[in-house]
C-alpha cells in the first residue's frame, strides 16, 4: 500500500463570520492519510467523516469544510454512494492561508498563459538518520514542499537549483549532510542542480511532513531503521493497548 496524504480545510463560512466561542477551535488545517488505491469520493468521504467523528462544531453552518488533495492542489468531494471510513487525523496548522485558502474559497488556480507560466517543483528531504539522532533544530524538517516556479524559460538544471535555494532560505537545517533533498517535478522526474545551483528564490511551503513510500521509493530514499527503547514486559502490557481508538 501506497500514502496518499490529504487535508481537511475548516474556514468560517465568510470574512465576516462571527464564530462562537466554542467553535473558534475547529478553524484550521488537518492531515489524514488515506491509501492511494481508495478511489477519490471514498477517500473525501473518510477524510470528513474522520473529521466529524473528532472535531465537535456546535454550529456548522459558520463553516466552509472541504478536503483538499495537497499533490495536486484540488478539493476533491464526496458522492452519496461512497461509504466512508474513519481514518486517524492530526491538526497540523491553525491558520489556513496561500493557495489552500484560496482553492477553499473557490478561487480558480492561475491558467498559464503566454506570459504567465508558472510550475510547481517538489522538495522531498528525508533523513539519513534515525529521528532521535538528528540535531533537535532539524526534527521537523522532514516533508515534501512545495516551490512556485514563476520565471519562464528556466532550464531543469536551473529550476532544480532555484527550488534548492529557495528551500534552504525558507528551512533553517543545521546539519544538511543528515538529509537527502531531492527536487521532483509535477512528472515524477527528478530535477538535478548544475555544479554552481541558481540563487533565484521563490515561494516555498511546506505540503505535508508525510512522505508517501512511492515518493520514498522514486527519490530513491534510504531506509532507515528508528531505534526503539526497550521496557520490562510488565511495562509493555501496560502500555500497549492495542485496541481501537477513535
Amino acid at each position: 500500500m501506497a500514502d496518499r496524504p490529504l487535508f481537511v480545510v475548516a474556514l468560517p463560512l465568510t470574512a465576516n463570520t462571527e464564530l462562537h466561542a466554542e467553535d473558534a477551535g475547529a478553524v484550521g488545517v488537518y492531515e489524514l492519510i488515506a491509501d492511494t488505491s481508495t478511489p477519490s469520493g471514498v477517500a473525501a468521504a473518510s477524510a470528513l467523516e474522520s473529521f466529524h467523528t473528532r472535531v465537535a462544531i456546535s454550529y456548522p453552518e459558520d463553516f466552509v469544510i472541504k478536503v483538499v488533495d495537497p499533490m495536486g492542489r484540488r478539493v476533491i468531494e464526496p458522492s452519496d454512494e461512497d461509504q466512508p471510513l474513519v481514518l486517524p487525523f492530526q491538526k497540523i496548522s491553525s491558520v489556513v492561508r496561500g493557495w489552500i485558502a484560496d482553492l477553499v474559497d473557490g478561487v480558480e488556480p492561475i491558467v498559464e498563459t503566454p506570459g504567465h507560466r508558472k510550475s510547481t517543483v517538489l522538495v522531498v528531504a528525508v533523513p539519513v538518520r534515525p529521528q532521535a539522532e538528528l540535531h533537535p533544530y532539524d526534527k521537523g524538517v522532514r516533508g515534501v514542499y512545495s516551490v512556485d516556479i514563476t520565471e519562464s524559460n528556466l532550464t531543469d538544471a536551473q529550476k532544480a537549483g532555484s527550488a534548492l535555494n529557495s528551500f534552504h532560505l525558507t528551512v533553517a537545517v543545521e546539519v544538511p549532510e543528515d538529509f537527502q533533498i531531492t527536487v521532483v517535478d509535477a512528472f515524477d522526474k527528478i530535477l538535478e542542480a548544475g555544479a554552481e545551483p541558481e540563487s533565484r528564490a521563490f515561494y516555498c511551503e511546506i505540503v505535508t511532513s508525510g512522505i508517501s513510500k512511492d515518493m520514498l521509493a522514486l527519490v530513491g530514499a534510504p531506509v532507515i531503521e528508528e531505534k526503539r527503547e526497550s521496557k520490562p514486559a510488565a511495562s509493555r502490557r501496560e502500555d500497549d493497548d492495542l485496541s481501537p481508538s477513535l
